[in-house]
């Protein structure tokens, strides 16, 4: 596997990830607006309440046809749940990434006078990953 075979499937990876975790806080945010708890999602699921907790947490992965079970449970649409472009959506979850990132290479960027090895590598790193990031984004 080449070098950016790696770099795409790592993308791709990320870019599903960032995906569940959003899903998953609009659907435990749409619980909380209609004022149910887990376990009575759950149960109008017909599910355990620690099966739909792991949903909701993001250590299981959801289904297309729990999602659905879902929405209706909740009273709301599938892409409710789902990120939206003209919203921010994912774009908006990298940026706040690329800051965090922009964030930590700049207070790095202040200690650069400082000889430690590892402190340099550390900075190398991380103005290789910001690079990445907006060559992937942009």
């Amino acid at each position: 596997m080449t070098e950016k075979e790696r770099l795409e499937i790592e993308q791709l990876s990320l870019k599903a990830h960032e995906v569940l975790n959003f899903v998953k806080t609009q659907i435990r945010k749409a619980r909380e607006e209609v004022g149910f708890s887990q376990e009575t999602v759950a149960r109008l699921m017909g599910m355990s309440h620690s099966g739909f907790a792991k949903i909701e947490s993001g250590e299981n992965d959801i289904t297309l046809t729990r999602l659905v079970q879902i929405s209706e449970v909740l009273k709301s649409s599938i892409t409710d749940f789902l990120p939206k472009k003209e919203s921010g959506g994912i774009h908006q979850i990298r940026a706040k990434k690329i800051d965090s990132v922009v964030t930590d290479v700049n207070i790095m960027t202040q200690y650069n006078h400082v000889k430690d090895d590892n402190l340099q590598i550390y900075l190398q790193q991380l103005e290789n990953r910001l690079k990445t990031i907006e060559e992937y984004l942009y």
